[in-house]
């Protein structure tokens, strides 16, 4: 009823991360960022992942510290996702213009 997946590692421009994803009435879901060797990056591990709930297009993926994630741009992560009762459609980076 759940499970996750990891990204291979990535860069990416903009300061946002945007999610296609449908977490039905009781499932969730919860996004980090690790780096190189696959530990979490500080403040955007899972653990810091503020739960993503119900059906959208464009869900904003948030953390506890914060949303924004241009000190990030063009650094090499993964992007790790876990899942409980829902489908992941897609995933976008946007803003930092």
């Amino acid at each position: 009823d759940g499970g996750s997946i990891v990204t291979p590692p990535i860069r990416f421009d903009g300061d946002r991360l945007i999610v296609n994803a449908d977490c039905g009435a009781s499932g969730c879901l919860q996004v980090g960022l690790e780096s190189d060797d696959g530990g979490p990056v500080p403040g955007f591990g899972v653990n810091d992942s503020v739960l993503i709930q119900g059906n959208g297009l464009e869900l904003p993926v948030r953390w506890k510290a914060s949303d924004n994630l241009a000190e990030l741009a063009g650094r090499e992560v993964r992007i790790r996702f876990e899942l409980k009762g829902g489908s992941l459609y897609s995933f976008q980076f946007e803003g930092g213009d």
